[in-house]
């Protein structure tokens, strides 16, 4: 179990930006401070307090360094620096604070820094652990006048004050608990796990409003609830003067709203209103002329709406989840000057559209039938596919009669499985990671997958006499090469399988948390495994009956066709996460061959059917002068 583990952080380590290196954090951190305490060391283009004010200057320099150790782009870089100039010429609060807010939220967009909770929040544990370490300083009611907080410089935090505290969100307390404050007090609570921290950086925030009337009916996603301030919260959603007491209350109460086992376990229909919310804000930005804002947010409204979802509406039919791609795409594809206003518009009415129909199938009926025939729908689909795959492997080794090639290609799938079981332990944390984690690893499965498919292909096609192969294969078992070749074929069967595998267990996950019975969901999986087994058997049968050679040559076309599947299956993914763009191009798409109507997709299986044809060629022309007669022979 370590070592599966171990396989699967270094695996999730090779996505791009899932995770935030700890000193672009800390950049966020000082930043933090920087927007809130420059006005207690500045006032009107004077020193206020010469201590405040080297702290100040202290920070942006810290800042500074981190962004040049850390390769950021020039631009960024640029932001900093002018930054650091303004501090030093005493600028205005406002604009200082505004700069260096825009800075905290480029860096967090850069990097990908996660500022919501992953995982779950448990606010009894939070209280416990504020009972235990900082009653001393914070005293029992968060006021700052604990007995050991006396003759601190400057003293703890009053977490009951609303002047200071409406500035500070849960993520900036988050940041304040794991890394501490140099050269006061405030020690760095790093030890405590990452679900202790945001718990009690929620649980603190939550002091100044215990006592307060609450309302149930104000809809505020984690992720705004942990990321903004209370003024940020009251502007984004134009919370009036008279009702802000009431709101900030009912939202940062969040003791009852979420219970240990975690706010990130939405309903269907609560990941829809996400969509519909990034999708919003995304034609706010459009309209105001900030086009790659507005591209940032479609894709949010995708990786964070629609993604987390696609298998529960794939079961309903796979028209409505490649409609909302599609549209989703031509609507990103739109965001530029060049786009006239009212085909834009046209466009975002069209994706609103498909949300309304998304949210009908989601509402629909959710009894024992009905998830045991989505879960039956879900593990079908993937278990067909993973085991064609695996039947077409084992099938063209046994024909060439090698056993211990055999049980590499078993050792793969089987592999897979065994990966799968741990992976079902990760799986919360995979989810948690959200939709740019989930395609990514998607995306990366599928590349490799394609590349390993199309060796394996030319491998078997060199190869295309058979008793010539059967020799080769017997004479070769000792050789290092052919053990490569096995390797190969175990990789192949490892990450065909553990592809399916991963997609369903994300998906069955996800009719976990939208409600299903897990006794339902288990009995329509155990009935499509059962009829998935039966299908391969027949069909395995069947292929039995057929000639050898076709066979052979028929198996070789469905693998490098399969690679080129796979190719543009990877590439669909990139996009979905804003790594590669999307051109859309007239005509069909073609899902079945991985093709998604997009000039990228397109360019990409072209380039390597082109290369199939080539190798090909060039492995017939070979062939042909080795078996020509020599002058030699005559």
């Amino acid at each position: 179990m370590k070592r599966l583990h171990i396989i699967a952080f270094l695996f999730l380590s090779l996505l791009p930006a899932i995770g935030s290196d700890s000193r672009n954090e800390l950049a966020v951190h000082l930043l933090s401070y920087l927007s809130q305490d420059y006005g207690e060391a500045v006032s009107e283009g004077e020193i206020i307090s010469q201590g405040e004010y080297d702290e100040q200057i202290e920070f942006i320099n810290e800042v500074s360094r981190i962004s040049k150790n850390g390769s950021y782009k020039q631009e960024l870089s640029s932001q900093i620096q002018s930054l650091k100039e303004m501090i030093e010429a005493k600028a205005s609060v406002k604009e200082v604070s505004n700069q260096a807010n825009e800075i905290k939220f480029n860096i967090i967009k850069a990097f990908n820094i996660a500022t919501f909770p992953r995982g779950g929040l448990d606010l009894a544990k939070a209280k416990k652990i504020y009972a235990q370490s900082c009653v001393g300083c914070h005293g029992s009611t968060g006021a700052g006048d604990g007995p050991l907080g006396k003759g601190l410089e400057p003293s703890p935090t009053n977490f009951q004050g609303l002047n200071r505290m409406q500035n500070i969100s849960p993520f900036q307390a988050y940041n304040t608990i794991t890394l501490g404050v140099d050269g006061t007090g405030m020690a760095g609570y790093s030890f405590l796990s990452d679900e202790e921290r945001w718990s009690l950086a929620f649980y603190v925030s939550t002091f100044r409003y215990q006592g307060k009337k609450v309302q149930e009916n104000y809809d505020v996603p984690l992720e705004d609830l942990a990321s903004l301030t209370d003024i940020e919260l009251l502007q984004k959603y134009n919370i009036t003067e008279d009702e802000k007491t009431l709101f900030l209350a009912s939202v940062r109460n969040i003791a009852d709203n979420f219970p240990p086992e975690g706010p990130t376990k939405r309903s269907g229909n609560e990941y829809l209103e996400i969509a519909k919310n990034k999708l919003n804000e995304s034609y706010d930005l459009f309209k105001k002329g900030m086009f790659q804002d507005a591209k940032d947010k479609s894709l949010e409204s995708y990786l964070k709406g629609i993604e987390p979802i696609e298998g529960y509406l794939k079961v309903s039919g796979n028209s409505l989840v490649f409609s909302l791609e599609q549209s989703m795409a031509n609507y990103r594809s739109l965001l530029n000057k060049s786009s006239k206003a009212g085909v834009v518009e046209k466009q975002y009415r069209e994706v609103l559209t498909l949300f309304d129909k998304a949210e009908r199938v989601i509402s629909s009926d959710t009894s024992f039938v009905a998830s045991a025939l989505l879960s039956f729908g879900i593990v079908a689909r993937e278990a067909l596919e993973a085991g064609l795959i695996l039947l077409l492997l084992l099938g063209m080794v046994k024909k060439f009669g090698s056993s211990s090639t055999l049980k590499w290609v078993h050792g793969g799938w089987i592999g897979a499985i065994v990966m799968g079981v741990g992976l079902y332990f990760l799986m919360d944390m995979i989810v948690g990671l959200g939709g740019y984690a989930v395609e990514s690893i998607e995306a990366w499965v599928a590349l490799f997958a394609s590349l390993m498919l199309f060796y394996v292909g030319f491998w078997f096609h060199r190869n295309s006499n058979i008793e010539q192969m059967k020799e080769n294969i017997k004479s070769s078992v000792k050789s290092s090469l052919v053990d490569n070749k096995k390797t190969t074929l175990l990789l192949i069967a490892f990450f065909s399988v553990f592809r399916e595998i991963f997609e369903t267990l994300l998906f069955m996950k996800i009719l976990v948390f939208d409600g299903h019975g897990k006794v339902a969901i288990g009995a329509g999986a155990m009935g499509a495994i059962a009829i998935a087994g039966v299908l391969i058997v027949l069909i395995s049968r069947f292929s039995m009956k057929i000639n050898l050679r076709p066979l052979f040559k028929g198996s070789t076309f469905l693998i490098l066709t399969l690679s080129v599947v796979f190719l543009g299956k990877a590439l669909e993914a990139f996009q979905k996460v804003g790594i590669l763009d999307q051109t859309q191009i007239k005509g069909i798409a073609l899902s079945l061959l991985g093709y998604n109507s997009t000039l990228e997709v397109l360019v990409g299986q072209l380039f390597l059917v082109l290369s199939i044809l080539g190798v090909v060629f060039y492995l017939r022309r070979t062939e042909a002068l080795v078996k020509a007669p020599s002058g030699n022979d005559q």
